[in-house]
């Protein structure tokens, strides 16, 4: 028999507003209006001033430990803004500004880094849960609560945030190949900023993008500017879209 090749892909990164602000008019077009872009902005630069604090207070030792957001509001923020209000926020310990979109109150994430229990008190208003210190776990609770949904018969998803290394755990794995084999609608955010902990991503992951692990499992794909608001609404907007059709299967 001839040598047959039995499977190609490809990744696309989106990026919009690139780092010399050059708009891409074409992808960017109507996909936030300037009043929410406003708000948007807002946010970002009012997580970055909770970040700073924060981040002051633990290194004073009037908090234990503390995990910086700065660089990553875009992320959550954009699937904040994209979802809607209903969809599930699966969150780890990077998606401040996401959270406080959906309303939930600057303290909570002080109580919790502090040891307060009110702290993980989500009001279920907010659709978000308690944050998730455990490297990888929140991945199987978004595909749970997705797969809640979809039995039944709503039309609610779910969008869960991990960075690099998570997708090192067995739990990432797990996660994805039970979503993509029952067609659960849920949506697997990586946010990769180049550390599993303190192994860097070429150690700890030899392929050449993250964002490929998700083929193995059949799911579309893509890499996105995690920096660029625009870039993350448009990427988010598309995976909801998938991930809404499959509720009707």
């Amino acid at each position: 028999m001839p040598i047959q090749t039995v499977f190609k892909a490809e990744i696309e990164r989106i990026s919009i507003l690139d780092e010399h602000c050059q708009f891409d008019e074409k992808l960017g077009a109507g996909l936030i209006p300037d009043e929410d872009l406003v708000r948007l902005y807002e946010a970002m630069s009012s997580c970055r001033y909770l970040d700073e604090v924060a981040f002051k207070l633990q290194r004073s030792g009037r908090m234990g430990t503390y995990p910086q957001n700065m660089g990553q509001e875009a992320t959550s923020l954009g699937a904040a803004y994209a979802l809607r209000n209903d969809d599930w926020l699966v969150t780890c310990y990077r998606e401040n500004c996401g959270l406080f979109w959906r309303g939930v109150p600057m303290e909570s994430i002080l109580l919790h880094w502090m040891g307060d229990e009110r702290g993980n008190a989500m009001p279920a208003a907010h659709f978000a849960t308690p944050i998730a210190v455990p490297i990888g776990t929140q991945m199987l609770h978004a595909t749970g609560l997705a797969w809640a949904s979809k039995y039944r018969g709503e039309s609610r998803i779910a969008c869960t945030f991990f960075g690099d290394g998570a997708s090192s755990e067995g739990d990432f794995h797990e996660a994805a190949n039970f979503a993509a084999n029952l067609e659960i609608p849920v949506i697997f955010c990586c946010q990769s900023n180049s550390w599993a902990i303190s192994v860097p991503q070429r150690i700890q992951c030899s392929a050449p993008t993250v964002a490929q692990r998700g083929i193995a499992y059949g799911m579309p794909c893509m890499q996105v500017d995690g920096n660029d608001i625009f870039a993350c609404v448009y990427a988010v907007k598309a995976a909801a879209a998938r991930a809404r059709e499959t509720c009707l299967v």
